[in-house]
């Protein structure tokens, strides 16, 4: 017997990883706790298990462990939390803002396949007043087992001792409200409260942590940085003026595999003689490019497509300027990032991981 649980590293996964534990626990003499992310720690830890029943818990599975799981038809549980849940776990322990969302879009990505498949049920953060007991048999029920009350009794023992039979418990009582994570954000990353509302987009997923695949993302350029080597915000404009370089370069966000197109719009100001501008994208081995030379005014937008062949590699987008300049400013607005279509996904992934493994030796341009 299996049962896989999956859900990015947050307060609600854990919780939801620990009920699932409980489960197999009571239900079974002897079973495994298997945590594995890849496909080969997953087959070692099967071969380990010697037929016990297996608990498994994963947080970022790879393509092939998460297609394995999809194509089983065993029964997948997901504890799914949005983008802001996920950054604000990272943000309580000291990172910073940018870098916390870039976690979030990695588990978000990883996660993608499985949150989608009809065989997985998806748990989201509960109410604070729902009653453990009844929280606890949904995940029960998810699992496909079938205990009595007894046994219901000891599952949540398990997580709380001093159940007693009758009683009931709160889930706030066991984990925190989701409204604490929003207030940590704002006193650990106050500059962060404005772009919240925005998280979804940027992630390219509704806030409730669950949503259809292959939505549009719009990053504004406070994700991207100044390429100055202190990852300064490029939220103003860049001077030109100077030799051949890289001017600005992000958002370092992680994607579902496949065919994308990167839309950047941004501002040219003084650009006097015409500048030439060059900006790729870069995921893994995977480069696409492309040269720009621009008017000396305006606002402008251009389009690229790339590649993404595993969500384990950020995607970075690079502006430079090609010649030196004596005059002018480069200012990015924001990059629209958006998907191609679904029927495109597994030739493009399929060519791109070709592409990755004859360029095993290259390196950036």
């Amino acid at each position: 017997m299996l049962v896989a649980a999956f859900g990015a590293p947050t307060v609600f996964a854990d919780f939801g990883f620990k009920i699932v534990r409980a489960i197999l626990d009571t239900v079974f003499s002897d079973c495994a706790h298997i945590l594995a992310n890849t496909s080969e720690d997953f087959r070692i830890a099967w071969t380990q298990a010697e037929g016990k029943a297996i608990a498994l818990t994963c947080s970022a599975p790879d393509e092939e462990l998460a297609n394995l799981f999809v194509e089983s038809g065993a029964p997948l549980l997901l504890f799914s939390s949005s983008g802001i849940e996920i950054a604000a776990d990272h943000i309580r322990f000291g990172t910073d803002y940018r870098n916390s969302v870039r976690f979030a879009s990695k588990y978000v990505a990883m996660l993608d396949a499985i949150s989608i498949s009809p065989t997985t049920t998806v748990f989201t953060w509960p109410d604070p007043e729902t009653d453990l007991k009844r929280f606890v048999s949904e995940v029960i029920d998810a699992a496909r087992q079938k205990v009595d009350d007894d046994h219901l009794t000891e599952i949540v023992r398990r997580i709380v001792p001093t159940f007693r039979t009758g009683d009931r418990v709160p889930v706030h009582t066991v984990i925190s409200p989701r409204s604490v994570l929003h207030e940590i954000v704002a006193e650990k990353a106050p500059e962060a409260t404005s772009l919240l509302p925005g998280l979804g987009d940027v992630l390219g997923r509704p806030e409730n942590g669950a949503g259809a695949r292959l939505m549009s993302k719009t990053v504004p350029a406070h994700y991207f940085s100044i390429f100055d080597g202190r990852e300064t915000p490029a939220t103003s404009p860049v001077e030109l003026t100077g030799g051949a370089r890289i001017l600005v370069n992000g958002p370092l966000l992680h994607f579902v595999p496949g065919i994308w197109t990167a839309i950047p719009t941004f501002r040219v100001s003084d650009n006097r003689p015409s500048n030439a501008f060059y900006f790729d994208v870069v995921c893994g081995y995977d480069v696409s490019g492309g040269t720009l030379r621009l008017p000396a005014e305006g606002v402008f937008s251009s389009e690229l497509p790339f590649v993404v062949p595993s969500s384990r590699n950020p995607v970075e987008v690079r502006f430079r300027i090609v010649e030196g300049a004596i005059s002018g400013s480069f200012e990015l607005l924001h990059v629209r990032f958006k998907p191609g279509h679904a029927d495109q996904f597994a030739a493009q992934t399929a060519q791109a991981q070709h592409r990755a493994d004859m360029k095993t030796s290259a390196g950036r341009l």
